[in-house]
């Protein structure tokens, strides 16, 4: 939105990775189409999640007393307890997951539903609340090095995430989008990978523009 645009300290473009460094030493990796806020003060350290997906290394402040370290989204707040952890944005939910450390969640205004999540743990929340805990999943961080993990993952969800990487439109016919792939995947080359898919399936990759896509049964 337009005004992510203007109250954004960092963004990337679709299709485009970044890692930054926070001025306590944090260390951020921001995903594609991925927009956030830095507000470092006397009293908070604070990253606000405008849009988007990102991995967060949390840096002990070296203040004192110590400044707590918080990620801002929509309807939650998540305070990071010594960890590294990756949190993504869809239009109504968001998902934590934790490779170190904790994270405690906090939605709403008072904080009155909480809920901490721990190194090998991820879960989604919205504002109405927090589902379960669950073991975590290699394919939500697996971004951070540049791929997608597919283990019998329906088509139509391949190239939705496909879709998020390039610029445009990914369409996929109905009659093959439960057709289960699994593979590794480079995002940085989607084209290739939309090769792969039909060399690799009975499928038939057509493109009417570079900006658009259209996957069918061969």
């Amino acid at each position: 939105e337009p005004w992510q645009q203007l109250v954004a300290d960092s963004s990337t473009a679709i299709g485009e990775r970044s890692a930054l460094r926070l001025e306590d030493g944090s260390g951020l990796q921001l995903n594609t189409d991925t927009r956030i806020a830095v507000t470092f003060n006397e009293t908070v350290r604070q990253v606000q999640l405008l849009r988007g997906e990102l991995l967060l290394q949390a840096a002990a402040d070296d203040r004192l007393p110590a400044r707590p370290l918080l990620l801002q989204l929509r309807n939650a707040q998540l305070l990071a307890m010594g960890a590294r952890f990756a949190v993504r944005m869809w239009d109504d939910h968001a998902r934590v997951a934790v490779e170190q450390g904790a994270v405690r969640i906090r939605l709403g205004d008072r904080g009155d539903v909480t809920q901490v999540v721990s190194a090998g743990q991820q879960a989604i929340f919205n504002a109405a609340g927090i589902g379960p805990i669950t073991a975590l999943q290699r394919n939500s961080l697996a971004w951070v090095q540049g791929v997608l993990h597919a283990e019998t993952m329906p088509l139509g969800e391949l190239l939705g995430e496909l879709a998020r990487y390039r610029p445009g439109v990914v369409r996929c016919d109905p009659e093959v989008a439960r057709m289960r792939v699994s593979g590794v995947f480079q995002l940085d080359d989607t084209d290739t990978v939309l090769a792969l898919l039909q060399a690799g399936f009975p499928l038939r990759v057509r493109y009417r523009s570079r900006l658009w896509v259209m996957v069918d049964p061969a």
